[in-house]
């Protein structure tokens, strides 16, 4: 079968008559070996619900209305919306069919004022991962035994977000200033709830990175926060920084217990030079 070019895309709004193509391409390219549970009773749920927008991929003109070769769903909250399903057919892929329909909704969450747009995928999924990053998209944290198949096997997740506008300054600044506090008090699960909200906004934020790691060690979610250090290494260049990075690293390598307050502080009898 010849493949599609990016000018013979048509990307379009779902129908309920799109339902069971876009339930088995789930099933075969997406859910293989996991269970399939995007059916196309869920898949015609998704398309009617207003607060989330599915998008399919056909050949012709506007009115196309022939075979689907690609498809997207997106569910919408009131600041961050969530990339469910994306899937292109195999004798489609590498050309322009996954990246029109990510652009599509990335401009969607655009208009609908939508601060980040997040997904998971497998972890083992380099072809996607590759993919996502392409598109713009950040690496944030792995969840272990996230996707579970009928027969009990786990595998791993990626998450992943972009941002579709970048926070003002002077809410980035107060809402870590905010951080602060809470961590100061030891309300670690607050400080959390905070710096997730900021890096929605802006995942480049690496002060906002480097505490997430933080507070991810004090609560003992360590795959979290190595995951948030991984991203800061290769975002930041300053020195102290990268060095305050390190030094939690060190902390969470050698089972030393965290110090309150102030992030990043090892004292000298533990630093082993």
């Amino acid at each position: 079968m010849p493949s599609m070019t990016p000018r013979a895309i048509t990307v379009r709004l779902a129908e309920p008559r799109d339902a069971q193509a876009i339930a088995l391409m789930s099933r075969d390219f997406i859910e293989s070996g996991l269970g399939w549970k995007y059916d196309a009773g869920r898949v015609l749920r998704a398309v009617r619900d207003r607060e989330t927008t599915a998008v399919v991929a056909c050949e012709g003109g506007k009115s196309a209305r022939g075979t689907i070769h690609g498809f997207a769903i997106m569910e919408f909250g009131d600041e961050r919306a969530h990339l469910v399903l994306l899937a292109v057919r195999p004798s489609h892929r590498r050309s322009g069919v996954g990246r029109r329909l990510v652009e599509w909704l990335l401009e969607s969450a655009r208009c609908a004022g939508i601060a980040s747009v997040h997904l998971e995928l497998r972890a083992g999924n380099d072809a996607a991962r590759r993919f996502y990053r392409a598109m713009g998209f950040y690496e944030t944290v792995i969840v272990p035994g996230y996707y579970r198949s009928g027969e009990g096997r786990k595998e791993g997740a990626l998450r992943m977000l972009r941002a579709c506008t970048n926070a003002a300054p002077h809410f980035t600044r107060a809402q870590l200033a905010l951080a602060d506090v809470y961590m100061d008090l030891d309300r670690y699960e607050d400080a959390r709830g905070v710096i997730t909200r900021v890096i929605s906004y802006a995942p480049d934020n690496t002060r906002a990175l480097y505490y997430a790691a933080y507070v991810s060690a004090r609560l003992n979610k360590f795959d979290e926060a190595r995951a948030y250090l991984k991203l800061l290494r290769t975002l930041e260049r300053d020195p102290d920084l990268l060095q305050k990075a390190a030094l939690l690293e060190t902390y969470m390598d050698r089972g030393l217990p965290l110090e309150p307050g102030a992030p990043g502080q090892i004292p000298e009898s533990d630093r082993g030079e």
